[in-house]
């Protein structure tokens, strides 16, 4: 059975992540207990050294199902030739899938392009530090702080 073909775009610096079932030639979900899966991106299908790793995971065995993910980091990471927004870079990608106890019987799941938007914004905003933060609330005449607990009764009836 061929490997299927999806191509995909992704934003530098943002995750993206996509679900696949693995399927029987009859349909039915393909059981991958006990299976591996793997994905690697590269600029080119020939280099040796891939630029990232996808992460995969089987998230349900008896019904085939794999989740891919690239990363915030690893989008963030990849290089992008050009200075506009329609200066897209392209890499290759593929998922292959192995049975733990026959590590010959490789198959290939998917294959296909990553086209990449580069970014702009490359500063990761921290959270500013909240000192301490209320809310007054009416429930019981007491003041609330965000998590919930309560401090001092401030008014009285």
């Amino acid at each position: 059975m061929s490997a299927g073909v999806y191509d995909f775009t992704i934003e530098q610096g943002v995750p993206y992540t996509f679900q696949v079932q693995y399927q029987n030639p009859d349909g039915t979900p393909k059981n991958l207990t006990s299976w591996i899966v793997l994905g690697q991106v590269k600029e080119k299908v020939n280099d040796c050294v891939p630029l990232a790793e996808l992460e995969t995971e089987i998230i349900n065995p008896i019904e085939g199902l794999i989740t891919v993910t690239v990363t915030a980091e690893t989008a963030r990471n990849i290089k992008i030739r050009g200075s506009k927004y329609n200066d897209f870079g392209s890499l290759v990608y593929d998922i292959k899938l192995w049975p733990e106890d026959n590590l010959n019987d490789v198959r290939r799941l998917l294959n296909g392009v990553i086209k990449v938007s580069p970014e702009v914004t490359k500063v990761i905003p921290t959270k500013p530090e909240i000192k301490s933060a209320y809310l007054l609330s009416f429930e019981g005449f007491k003041l609330k702080s965000f998590d919930d607990s309560y401090l001092t009764t401030v008014i009285r009836n």
